[in-house]
């Protein structure tokens, strides 16, 4: 399983149609799929989305991260 480095959101960037999901757990994946690749935070690396398909993993996927909030 391949480890994917989320995007960071930049300032005022937000996606006409998109959301964002907050992690409230951070040993608990906001997402779990039947794909090839855990999708980590870019701060901390911690697992936001686990065995996810990059397909599902679109610029309009936004996850807040429990651990890197708590820092």
């Amino acid at each position: 399983m391949a480890r994917v480095v989320m995007r960071e959101v930049r300032p005022g960037e937000v996606p006409k149609d998109g959301g964002t999901a907050v992690q409230e757990d951070p040993d608990r994946p906001v997402f779990h799929g039947n794909g090839p690749d855990d999708f980590v935070c870019a701060g901390c690396g911690n697992v936001l989305a686990a065995a996810m398909d990059a397909g599902y993993m679109t610029y309009r996927v936004r996850v807040r991260c429990a651990a890197a909030a708590g820092r």
